[in-house]
């Protein structure tokens, strides 16, 4: 921890609050980051709640090494935009290059095979048999590029190898578990994810596909905690939401590009950009200002912004004639024909707004604090929103250190998503990840699968998105596999499942270990009612499917 983090957590304070140490040390874990893990509890009541955040709030000061070497065997995670397209081609390409014979089914992997055209839009088939590793995939290279058959102009990249599309998915699926469960950057992991899901896309859109990895690397991640308007931007000037919703398809009509291609603008950017990802719903904008805005941004197309380069897929580039020329008005606000500029003017104006700042400190009070946010809290990070201009870490800050988050109330108010489930769950067991199909499908079944939420709001925050009935059956049985050795890639620490004594006593022990608080009375009569049914080795099951476990 760096002089200046220790200055900031002596200078704060955390406010009185009813819970007990061990209660806001859980707390805190479970909210800042992916769950407590052994001994992490009495790590935070050594050196202070504060220490901690501040700690997790300057993510490069924290030693992360072994996470990201061992991301690093993760081949498809290191390669730009166009060298992913070009090694793991679209299965449409895949299936003309075999029909004209310029490669054969034997070039593929064991348990791989090529796609047909027919395939429906997100789904993603899964390589099936005992070779295929998508954690350990080493990429394949053909002797010489092909070209790839039916594509036209310079930027369509050249099919330098032949692998099966599925592995850039599993591959970035893997990473993020990996990250959830070990890595220490706990709030950069969180972050990352609550960012995906605000600006979301969706990684079965074929033209997606290949895009994805470098969007969340090199445009989300490294911006999670630092100012709103850069993240923005580096969202705005993304490939992949280009792509995704569909301003690459947007042009000017009058322009010679919307001549040419016989389209006119695409509102769905100008629309998510005010509805979603800034103003909200009700940020007083009109129809009119969408499509004056989708009139702003044409001429913002992946190509333009070099998606193929080494650039890793992003870039400032600007395709002049695809641009409406003429005057637009947004929000009452008037640009003249300026080129790129315009876009960047009204990035600007939207992140200023005080309907931005507002909408934004309501997603973050709500992720962290209460599916139902506070609304004193939510004018105060709002205010420090503006205050800052946008600075992500202090409306962090103004959460983390408030008596909304530290209150009775808001503890064990938030029910984990799935993937928050899966990674508690293994934290808890002691166990670290080995990512494959069966535990990248369990997120799938419990109904998050990792970047294939279709629509672009996102996978919901929310308990009731979370706690059907049958998804409660689904995660006793995760649970339950987790504890007795059924979860392929989870290998609990089998000391940290046992406890010795009666049933009761029992209960009460695990309860402290996973719960890190006994259990009311209550609870301790609901435990040993349904612990008749239940094996003794499997009694930790109880203790991690009860709705103390489940919610954060």
């Amino acid at each position: 921890m760096t002089l200046a983090a220790f200055a900031a957590a002596a200078a704060r304070k955390i406010p009185r609050t009813a819970l007990n140490p061990e209660q806001r040390a859980s707390h805190l874990l479970n909210r800042i980051a992916y769950g407590p893990r052994p001994g992490d509890v009495d790590a935070i009541l050594a050196q202070g709640e504060a220490a901690y955040i501040e700690r997790q709030l300057a993510p490069e000061a924290i030693d992360d090494e072994a996470v990201e070497t061992r991301l690093a065997s993760l081949a498809t995670l290191q390669l730009d935009s166009r060298e992913l397209a070009a090694l793991f081609p679209q299965p449409g390409v895949i299936q003309r290059l075999v029909r004209d014979g310029k490669i054969d089914r034997g070039q593929f992997p064991r348990g791989a095979r090529p796609l047909n055209d027919s395939e429906e839009e997100g789904q993603m088939r899964r390589p099936r048999g005992p070779g295929f590793d998508i954690l350990h995939y080493e990429i394949r290279r053909l002797p010489e590029p092909i070209e790839a058959p039916g594509q036209r102009g310079r930027f369509a990249p050249k099919i330098e190898g032949v692998n099966p599309l599925p592995v850039v998915a599993a591959q970035l699926q893997a990473a993020k578990l990996i990250r959830a469960v070990e890595s220490e950057r706990q709030l950069l992991a969180v972050m990352t994810d609550f960012w995906f899901n605000h600006f979301n896309v969706f990684m079965g859109k074929p033209q997606a596909r290949n895009l994805v990895t470098a969007y969340e690397r090199d445009v989300l991640r490294p911006n999670a905690l630092g100012r709103f308007r850069d993240l923005l931007g580096a969202v705005a000037h993304s490939p992949a939401m280009q792509v995704y919703l569909d301003n690459a398809q947007s042009f000017g009509s009058d322009t010679p590009l919307g001549k040419r291609q016989g389209r006119g603008i695409n509102e769905n950017y100008a629309r998510e950009l005010m509805e979603l990802h800034t103003l909200g719903v009700d940020g007083g904008y009109t129809q009119q200002d969408v499509t004056e805005a989708a009139r702003v941004f044409t001429g913002w197309t992946p190509i333009a912004f070099g998606f193929g380069r080494r650039g890793r897929g992003a870039g400032d580039g600007f395709l002049p004639p695809a641009h409406d020329q003429g005057e637009k008005t947004v929000l009452g606000v008037t640009f003249e024909p300026d080129g790129p500029r315009e876009g960047e003017k009204l990035l600007d104006l939207l992140a200023e707004n005080p309907a931005t700042a507002r909408l934004l400190a309501t997603k973050l009070v709500r992720r962290f604090v209460a599916d139902d946010p506070p609304e004193a809290l939510v004018e105060q990070v709002a205010k420090t929103y503006t205050k800052t201009g946008g600075n992500i870490r202090e409306m962090l800050r103004t959460i983390f250190y408030s008596k909304q988050f530290w209150s009775p109330e808001a503890y064990r108010s938030k029910a984990k998503k799935p993937l928050e489930l899966v990674a508690s769950t293994i934290r808890a067991v002691g166990s670290g990840v080995e990512p494959n199909r069966q535990l990248l499908g369990t997120l799938e079944r419990l109904g998050e699968p990792l970047y294939m939420c279709q629509p672009p709001t996102g996978y919901d925050d929310v308990a009731e998105a979370w706690l059907g009935s049958d998804q409660l059956v689904l995660r006793w049985n995760f649970a339950l596999g987790a504890v007795m050795g059924r979860a392929p890639g989870i290998e609990a620490d089998q000391d940290a499942l046992q406890a010795e004594g009666g049933r009761a006593e029992r209960i009460d022990k695990l309860a402290k270990r996973f719960w890190h608080e006994k259990p009311s009375e209550e609870a301790r009569k609901r435990l040993l009612a349904a612990a008749k049914d239940v094996p003794d080795q499997a009694l930790a099951a109880l203790l991690l499917g009860a709705p103390e476990f489940q919610r954060r």
